[in-house]
């Protein structure tokens, strides 16, 4: 019998990184995932490095930045790198039964397992890979056709508004990613370590939260957007909003009035409690059955909700940038609180560590047992670097550097941003345009540079950064239909 430890990874979708109350939050309530962070170690500077669903994913599966994934931007039909070696390919080939519930990786084509023996994938929200036929059990109302985000509750992906969850809170596709990974643990095999993937689609929208989860916030009196001295309402870096819906019908940009914004913040917070509270049973089987399980909980990137006039993801402040970062179990004190600049990338390694095996050369991420256990004296990266190519045609590409104290940010059109994060943790006053910070700009942009020397898209010319417009540059990542 394997007797290595098991390993639980569990992901949300578009969770901010201060969307925790033991990160400070003064309104939501996650006292299940406030309780995981205090039994381990809380990374309070763990970041997307490509900040929106498809690349994060991409990173998190092969253990790479996305310079070397060759996916540094939204692709939809990008196949993973190495796919021989991604992280559940990794673990299955040492013994490891592997498993993944809930809401999808983005796989293309959505065949492909990469490395799962088991894919129980959401039938409701399939969107980015291929749609499941289902045969569901039970009293589900036909209306909905098997996929409720195709049906009546009038909200469509990426919009801002919310409304409670129409039907019956067991159709809801949280209840389904938990209730599959209990399905999982009383059935696995087990003579093998399991390494499990929950996948939760919320908070991302639609912001359809069960009406218990909605309640908690809608009366509540909710947090402002925090808006920088360098905002403007018409910052061309929103994107992705089709004209004549949920905005201004000219821009197609949300109109956050504050019924809006009050309704929009309801629905993504009652999503995230709502995770929580399904969290609960599946923690505490963990818990009591399964002790000899390291645990990870993670989100692929966060959501601007309103913060200096933004929405969504793809930029590299930190509501869009900084996720929850949580790793626990055996050996890892408790209540550890760590400010090194952690990245997706370093998951793979990190599994690769606690299963005792070999990481493979190709892979840019460090393992974080070192740092989960304490030890400040573990080698460490410098700076994390981050990025994300333009998207569509409403904004530059940008790249951002963050060594956990300052943050540099760099957009394709030659903007810079300067801002230190234990001062300004909401990143309101941009340091870049002070005089006396001259210095220390030109050593973050001279960083920069080095990371970007040789890259094809030109971002660097005779030492410099040359402002362009950018997509993704490795084409090995895409592929045609057939």
């Amino acid at each position: 019998m394997d007797t290595r430890p098991n390993i639980l990874l569990i992901h949300t979708d578009q969770q901010r990184g201060d969307c925790l109350g033991v990160d400070g939050h003064p309104v939501l309530e996650t006292p299940v995932m406030d309780s995981m962070a205090t039994r381990g170690m809380r990374f309070r500077r763990g970041y997307s490095e490509c900040p929106t669903c498809i690349p994060a994913r991409h990173t998190l599966l092969t253990g790479m930045d996305p310079q070397a994934t060759g996916v540094v931007g939204f692709e939809m039909k990008a196949r993973i790198a190495r796919p021989e070696a991604t992280l559940p390919q990794l673990l299955k080939n040492s013994g490891y039964q592997t498993a993944h519930v809930g809401r999808g990786w983005h796989q293309y084509p959505g065949h492909a397992y990469y490395g799962f023996e088991i894919r129980e994938g959401n039938p409701f929200n399939e969107h980015y890979s291929r749609y499941h036929e289902l045969s569901f059990p039970g009293h589900m109302d036909r209306k909905m056709l098997c996929y409720p985000h195709l049906a009546t509750h009038g909200l469509l992906y990426n919009d801002t508004d919310a409304r409670p969850w129409p039907y019956d809170e067991e159709f809801h596709e949280t209840n389904f990613s938990s209730n599959k990974a209990l399905e999982f643990l009383n059935k696995r095999d087990g003579e093998r370590p399991f390494f499990l993937s929950v996948g939760y689609t919320a908070p991302h929208p639609p912001l359809v939260p069960p009406q218990a989860f909605y309640d908690r916030y809608i009366h509540e009196d909710l947090d402002k957007p925090h808006i920088g001295d360098w905002a403007t309402p018409n910052d061309q870096r929103v994107y992705g909003f089709s004209k004549g819906w949920s905005g201004d019908p000219s821009t197609g940009k949300p109109n956050f009035t504050p019924k809006l914004l009050q309704r929009t913040k309801a629905g993504y917070y009652g999503l995230i409690s709502h995770v929580d509270s399904q969290l609960r049973l599946l923690m505490h089987t963990i818990t009591m059955r399964y002790p000899n399980t390291y645990v990870f909980f993670i989100s692929d990137h966060g959501e601007m909700l309103g913060d200096h006039y933004l929405w969504r993801k793809s930029l590299p402040y930190e509501a869009s940038a900084r996720v929850p970062f949580l790793l626990s179990g055996p050996d890892i004190p408790e209540q550890g609180v760590c400010s090194r600049p952690v990245g997706l990338q370093d998951i793979l390694p990190t599994c690769c560590d606690i299963a005792g095996l070999d990481v493979p050369d190709h892979v840019t991420g460090q393992s974080l047992m070192p740092l989960a256990c304490g030890d400040e004296s573990a080698p460490w990266r410098e700076f994390l670097h981050g990025e994300h190519s333009r998207m569509e045609d409403q904004h530059e590409g940008m790249q951002y550097l963050c060594d956990g104290h300052m943050k540099y940010i760099w957009f394709g059109d030659g903007e810079e941003q300067l801002f230190d994060l234990d001062a300004d943790p909401q990143e309101c006053r941009n340091l870049a345009l002070q005089p006396e910070r001259k210095e220390e700009l030109l050593l973050w942009r001279n960083r920069l540079v080095d990371i970007l020397q040789d890259r094809p898209e030109g971002f660097v010319l005779d030492g410099s950064l040359q402002p362009c417009e950018w997509g993704t540059y490795n084409e090995r990542a895409l592929v045609d239909e057939s």
